[in-house]
């Protein structure tokens, strides 16, 4: 069986040298088979680097480190993915969030407060988390809805003195529109972790620990939305 190892001259393209085989009238690179003579081909002739291979259209692929460019996906199944979304992003002074960045845990991380900002309620179960990372001695570390938005849900408030520990709980139609923590007895020190949740219209599920000083007093705040 010999190899092909001469060039080959492709009508109106280049000329390319191929290793090849002749099977059933079909062209197909990489295999060992006798092609007699010279082979003239019209059309577009794929580029190939490196081991790169022709698949058929209908084949099944493993595809690893590629990038899709406005892809058409029909029932795909993705497994563990990684959102774009799923980061640690420092809210700095003022941050305002959109649906875009569901999925981020908001870093409260100036000393002199931070102040987020989240969008209307509409159900979508978007979810956010915040963090303390820098406690703040002056301003507020603060949480504020949007419009008729509330938050529903509930606060745990530890003390850093000992025994000093609270929960504060915001009811359906309580109007809690805001957190807001001073940095002392209404919580904001380092360690203090919340998550909210769009779980309907208007209407923002509220959880986390709020790590405060010495006696603990309420961080849910109503009439600070616009």
């Amino acid at each position: 069986m010999r190899k092909l190892l001469y060039a080959l001259t492709f009508v109106g393209v280049v000329s390319v040298g191929l290793l090849g085989q002749q099977a059933g009238g079909a062209f197909l690179p990489g295999f060992n088979y006798d092609i007699p003579g010279a082979w003239t081909f019209t059309g577009t002739i794929p580029v190939l680097t490196g081991n790169g291979s022709l698949v058929g259209t209908t084949a099944t692929q493993t595809l690893t480190n590629k990038t899709l460019t406005t892809p058409t996906l029909t029932t795909p199944t993705i497994n563990t993915p990684i959102l774009a979304s799923e980061s640690l992003t420092g809210a700095g002074a003022t941050e305002t969030l959109t649906v875009a960045d569901c999925g981020q845990t908001q870093l409260w991380d100036t000393i002199t407060g931070s102040v987020v900002t989240l969008p209307a309620a509409t159900g979508s179960g978007c979810t956010f988390s915040f963090l303390v990372t820098v406690s703040n001695t002056s301003g507020d570390h603060s949480v504020v809805v949007v419009g008729n938005d509330e938050f529903v849900g509930g606060l745990i408030s530890v003390g850093t003195t000992a025994d000093q520990s609270d929960a504060f709980t915001a009811a359906v139609g309580g109007g809690i529109d805001a957190i807001q923590m001073n940095g002392t007895t209404e919580g904001g020190l380092l360690g203090t972790w919340i998550t909210v949740q769009d779980i309907a219209a208007d209407t923002w599920g509220l959880s986390g620990i709020v790590i405060s000083t010495d006696a603990s007093a309420t961080m849910l705040a109503s009439g600070v939305s616009s």
